[in-house]
């Protein structure tokens, strides 16, 4: 089965450690259907950091980004389409936390 493919926007929820059994993962993967040629807005919750890592078969999952802050543009250089990521490595959270991803404004 492959991991769920989403349309901007669309939310992710992760939870405030790693899951279970996992050194860094605390949500489940995810996928973009598609990314927009002005980026990608991701916003969460201020105080909390963490990173979007890309799930590798059989190797060490890079980390695509380190989010730290309360709201980021990610350039369309970042993430591909059809390629599974998951949010990992939360530090300041004390709950489960909701991250938003939307299309970045286009610029003027």
């Amino acid at each position: 089965m492959s991991d769920p493919k989403h349309n901007l926007p669309f939310e992710i929820s992760s939870e405030e450690v790693p899951i279970s059994g996992q050194v860094n993962k605390s949500s489940g993967a995810f996928q973009f259907e598609s990314i927009p040629p002005g980026g990608i807005a991701v916003t969460w919750p201020l105080g909390i950091s963490f990173v979007i890592m890309q799930d590798v078969s059989h190797a060490n999952d890079p980390i695509r980004y380190i989010f730290c802050g309360s709201a980021v543009i990610v350039p369309d250089t970042v993430f591909q389409a059809d390629t599974s990521y998951y949010i990992a490595a939360p530090q300041g959270a004390t709950q489960t936390f909701t991250i938003h991803f939307t299309e970045a404004p286009a610029k003027e």
